[in-house]
């Protein structure tokens, strides 16, 4: 579900009482509506990294510089062979995150490669400006290689009260995906040259074995001639 049916749902539903009344409380605050900054961007946090196999890697999706912000949506893949999600962390409401109290949730789930977030602020909350934290997301390092933070996101804003109907609109803003690297580490190259270099030494004294086995094999009638025909050789 996304974030404007979610916004219709909850603003209809006879089940949340509270949610019912939304136009009438949207009337009595008079809070007008206004357009994304030119530079309102959803990013992941930091933007590149890098962290060896068996580590733990922690992002951020964050907005900046946005204005009027009601509800939003958010949708993240990844390499799952690289990339294992461990937990989320949501900053909706908090200090240094976005979207005021009272905020429903309409969706908060994670699968093997994607994480969905749907959230909108209800009525009496006001609505968001400003920059922060949308949620954080900690992943274990499963194996050696590089992903995208695959991002896609929905901003929907505050409708102004001359709005009709009254629905929540896209709010324009870039989406910058995120990259990762798994890079092998020197402690694996190196224990890779050392195991070589054993295959090597294994390889050849097996090799030197088995000229030795061989020649233990030949007569020692034959093998005393031969040492007297060498010293005869020797001799002259």
């Amino acid at each position: 579900m996304n974030v404007r049916h979610g916004l219709q749902a909850v603003l209809c539903s006879k089940r949340i009482k509270l949610i019912c009344v939304f136009f009438v409380i949207a009337a009595s605050l008079g809070v007008s509506s206004s357009d994304a900054l030119p530079n309102t961007v959803v990013r992941v946090e930091p933007s590149a990294s890098s962290v060896a196999v068996g580590g733990v890697f922690s992002m951020n999706v964050m907005v900046a510089d946005v204005e009027n912000l009601y509800g939003l949506e958010i949708i993240l893949t990844w390499n799952s062979s690289v990339l294992r999600l461990i937990n989320v962390e949501l900053w909706l409401g908090q200090y240094g995150g976005v979207l005021n109290n009272p905020i429903y949730i309409v969706e908060n789930s994670s699968q093997q490669n994607k994480y969905a977030l749907s959230a909108t602020s209800v009525p009496s909350a006001s609505p968001f400006n400003g920059t922060g934290n949308i949620v954080c997301m900690n992943f274990s390092v499963a194996s050696v290689g590089t992903c995208t933070l695959d991002l896609q996101t929905q901003l929907y804003d505050y409708p102004p009260l001359d709005r009709d109907p009254r629905l929540s609109f896209p709010i324009p803003h870039t989406d910058i995906d995120g990259s990762f690297n798994a890079p092998i580490s020197e402690l694996s190259t190196l224990g890779q040259v050392l195991a070589l270099a054993a295959l090597i030494c294994v390889t050849a004294f097996s090799i030197s074995n088995k000229k030795k086995r061989s020649n233990t094999n030949v007569p020692a009638h034959r093998r005393y001639t031969r040492q007297n025909l060498l010293r005869c050789q020797k001799a002259t």
